[in-house]
């Protein structure tokens, strides 16, 4: 968890490999979650909620997006009827190996829905990123939602890459 937007920002920036005063070219606000983060998107958040006991968890979050068990979406209803959202938190995760995971897993979405059962995908990013990595939010606790680029990471560590080959 992070306690700023500052930080999501410098945390974006270490992944797309753009300075921080770019990062807005990775990252796009969302209105509705159910119907624009799908899995597999990596998406940024303020999650702020004040519990019975008097605890209050106010901090930033940087999620891969999962899906939720039993379900095609990163999204489930609980025995109590909120509507949660399911995925991976990258603060422990080095850029290096977010990156692995959007270029490896994630960047042909066709071969992930179609060749990799759900299971087997949340068990190797598991295995990747850790299972205590992965939480579930209720999503009325959520706002500040930003989406962030796969398509421009990928193209801009494709860049690197390729000049860095150059060199």
């Amino acid at each position: 968890m992070y306690r700023s937007l500052k930080q999501i920002a410098e945390k974006v920036s270490s992944i797309g490999k753009v300075p921080k005063n770019d990062v807005k070219s990775l990252m796009a606000p969302v209105d509705s979650l159910e119907s624009n983060i799908t899995p597999g998107d990596i998406l940024s958040f303020r999650y702020k909620r004040s519990y019975k006991n008097g605890t209050v968890l106010d901090g930033y979050y940087i999620c891969l997006s999962a899906r939720v068990a039993g379900k095609g979406s990163s999204f489930t209803i609980s025995t109590l009827g909120n509507q949660l959202y399911g995925g991976f938190e990258l603060d422990q995760a080095l850029p290096e190996t977010i990156l692995t995971i959007v270029n490896s897993i994630y960047k042909n979405r066709q071969k992930s829905k179609t060749e990799m059962s759900p299971e087997i995908a949340k068990k190797m990013l598991a295995s990747v990123l850790g299972l205590k990595q992965y939480k579930t939010f209720d999503t009325k606790y959520i706002s500040n939602k930003f989406k962030v680029s796969f398509e421009e990471i990928s193209r801009q560590s494709s860049e690197l890459i390729s000049s860095e080959e150059g060199m």
